[in-house]
């Protein structure tokens, strides 16, 4: 009867070191899943702040080239305001009466001419300038003297004043 406690107690100790084993065991398992949680829960920030950058820089994108249009759609609509203008100018002098126009050009030449012995060169398409619409001028103003060029400047109309 002597071999019953002692295998007993064998038994014991070998079921409370399996126990212990087991525990360990399960602590270790326990570690490695909240080690394998926290990885995954770091991963998925890391994912999910990267899908982030990256949408706010596909709207910065967006928005850029949305403001590049608006941009190039602005000048296209100034420059087609700008052309329109410079043609009613265009037509609003061609159509004026040839004496009116005479009077409007003696008026410029008046006030661009601003030193003495100044040189108009009218324009190739100008034909309202002449001697006569100088000399008038000159008659008008003290401060200046214009002659006029035999050189004509690329144009339909106007002049340009040289010193």
């Amino acid at each position: 009867m002597t071999t019953t406690p002692v295998s007993t107690k064998i038994l014991a100790e070998a079921d409370e070191q399996a126990k212990q084993i087991l525990a360990e065991a399960e602590q270790q398992v326990q570690q490695i899943q909240d080690q394998a949680q926290k990885e995954i829960d770091a991963l998925g920030r890391q994912i999910q702040d990267e899908i982030d950058q990256a949408a706010r820089q596909e709207q910065h994108r967006i928005l850029a080239g949305a403001r590049q249009t608006v941009t190039t759609e602005l000048l296209r609509a100034k420059h087609q305001i700008l052309d329109e203008v410079h043609a009613a100018a265009g037509k609003a002098l061609t159509d004026m009466p040839p004496e009116q126009y005479r009077k409007f050009l003696l008026d410029l030449l008046k006030k661009a001419a601003f030193s003495t012995n100044q040189t108009v060169l009218p324009a190739e398409g100008e034909k309202n300038i002449d001697q006569q619409l100088l000399d008038q001028a000159n008659q008008q103003s003290d401060k200046t003297t214009l002659q006029l060029s035999a050189d004509r400047v690329p144009g339909s109309g106007g002049f340009l004043i040289s010193t």
